[in-house]
């Protein structure tokens, strides 16, 4: 019933049933089938749901797989959850489960969104660590951090120079923004 509800695309109702058979004491013991319903909540774009059948596998004690993080990862990414993407790539090596190129190109991508330059180079390094050679994608997204992080600080510098011109005593904040960017990005030297 389960691999029909999964196959037929209902990712609600499996979840539902799995929930079921769980609590009989019938859950699935491969993390195969769990998988396919993630994807299935995924495809529908439930990350609540996806989350969910993480948390049935675990409770039926099936272990996740590099592909169940992976297909995690991604989605949180995507969805604009970069803190908990990092933290399930942590979990994945918790379970000693390796990251794949696929999952750190994610999470740079994600940084790039964020404007997380310091965790871009971060990852490039744990990538370094893992004897893991980046490829175009990894570039394209260490160049798109890189370009958003330049776009950001531009934007603090041109928005201080305007309220000096215009005699306006500037924000705190404001200050506080231009500051901290400036010193948090070494790569940047010309101010």
């Amino acid at each position: 019933a389960l691999a029909k509800l999964i196959s037929r695309n209902q990712p609600g109702e499996a979840l539902q049933t799995l929930q079921t058979l769980r609590s009989q004491h019938r859950a699935p013991q491969e993390i195969g089938i769990y998988n396919q319903l993630l994807r299935s909540c995924l495809s529908h774009g439930s990350l609540t749901q996806a989350f969910r059948v993480l948390d049935e596998a675990q409770a039926a004690h099936v272990s996740p797989d590099a592909s169940t993080y992976s297909m995690l990862i991604d989605r949180c990414v995507k969805d604009g959850c970069v803190p908990r993407a990092l933290e399930l790539m942590h979990e994945m090596r918790a379970c000693s489960l390796s990251p794949s190129l696929s999952d750190f190109n994610a999470l740079l991508t994600g940084c790039a969104r964020s404007h997380d330059l310091e965790r871009a180079f971060d990852l490039l390094r744990e990538m370094h660590a893992a004897e893991l050679k980046p490829s175009r994608a990894t570039y394209r997204a260490l160049a798109c951090t890189f370009a958003a992080k330049l776009q950001l600080q531009l934007k603090l510098k041109l928005k201080l120079k305007h309220q000096l011109k215009l005699g306006l005593k500037p924000k705190l904040k404001l200050i506080r923004s231009f500051i901290g960017e400036r010193t948090r990005s070494s790569d940047t030297r010309d101010w």
